[in-house]
């Protein structure tokens, strides 16, 4: 097998589970073969774009054709549209004034908060990080395993180890692995030269969200560091503190 199969076969999901495992352990000690995946990576990427592109042409015209077939039918969409969207307005009003009145759990606080702030991350491209994008695009398309394995396999790289700590420790907060996303996050919290360090309001997000025996007065003490310290976070750790 070459390494271009090799590294192919683990991302269709047919290696077993032995060798997946030495498969991102490499990643982590192996430069030259983190850039490999990284480069393969990017290569899939391109043809995957270059794939939509074509796709949105063949789209576009059939919609073009369908739409001077249907040029009549134009005033019932729009009105369709104005009560479908006036349905959901009042759904959402409902849910929103129901849940206004209830105090949420610690669960519920962290689920909000991923939802409105950790489902889709951000990075800037150019030089170096241009792997680390690929990671954060693989995490915004719910490429997990893809993105889990790009922001391990820079964790090498010392300039980037705060970005893809914390990146690593998101992806893991997000599909449920709590464990090894305390583990990243008191990572994070480690690197003291940092400007402004989410680690302690993240790692008090991952035990709200877990939920055992004590993680609730951990987070509460965590959320209490961070508003006292004004890191990021304090604003909402001023709030939840009430709820804890």
């Amino acid at each position: 097998m070459t390494e271009l199969e090799y590294i192919e076969n683990y991302f269709l999901n047919k290696l077993s589970h032995d060798d997946k495992q030495a498969f991102e352990e490499r990643c982590e000690s192996d430069r030259t073969f983190a850039e490999a995946v990284s480069f393969y990576i990017l290569a899939r990427e391109r043809v995957h774009e270059a794939l939509i592109d074509q796709k949105k042409n063949q789209f576009l015209t059939q919609y073009q054709e369908l739409s001077r077939k249907n040029t009549g039918s134009e005033t019932r969409r729009r009105t369709w549209f104005y009560y479908a969207g006036a349905a959901a307005a009042c759904i959402l009003l409902a849910i929103a004034f129901l849940t206004f009145f209830q105090t949420a759990s610690p669960q519920q606080l962290a689920d909000a908060y991923i939802d409105e702030n950790l489902t889709v991350l951000s990075t800037t491209m150019g030089g170096e990080t241009d792997s680390l994008a690929l990671g954060v695009g693989a995490f915004n398309k719910k490429d997990f395993k893809t993105a889990e394995v790009i922001f391990r396999s820079l964790g090498q790289n010392e300039a980037l180890a705060p970005e893809t700590t914390k990146y690593l420790g998101i992806t893991y907060l997000v599909t449920g692995q709590y464990t090894q996303a305390i583990e990243q996050f008191n990572k994070l919290i480690s690197f003291t030269n940092l400007y402004a360090n989410p680690g302690k309001f993240y790692l008090a997000i991952t035990l709200m969200k877990r939920g055992k025996d004590g993680d609730k007065a951990e987070a509460k003490k965590l959320l209490n560091d961070v508003e006292t310290q004004k890191l990021p976070g304090y604003k909402e750790a001023s709030i939840w503190m009430k709820d804890l």
